[in-house]
């Protein structure tokens, strides 16, 4: 837990040094984030709904009897 706002910390200072908005640049990040996220729902989605079935179905109870 200790690393990692050492690491935050040391994020924050290395950008201010170089210069860089860090406020605009955590909104760009956030936003490329939910672009990322709305891309890969539909297949996320479609891929636990055919777990589900999958298991449902009994189907993984006889693949693990092999």
């Amino acid at each position: 837990m200790l690393f990692i706002a050492i690491m935050l910390i040391f994020i924050l200072i290395f950008g201010y040094i170089k210069g860089v908005n860090l406020f605009d640049e955590f909104v760009l990040g956030v936003k490329d984030g939910f672009l990322t996220t709305f891309k890969i729902a539909p297949y996320l989605l479609t891929m636990l709904f055919a777990i589900d079935i999958f298991r449902s179905s009994s189907a993984l109870d006889f693949l693990l009897i092999f």
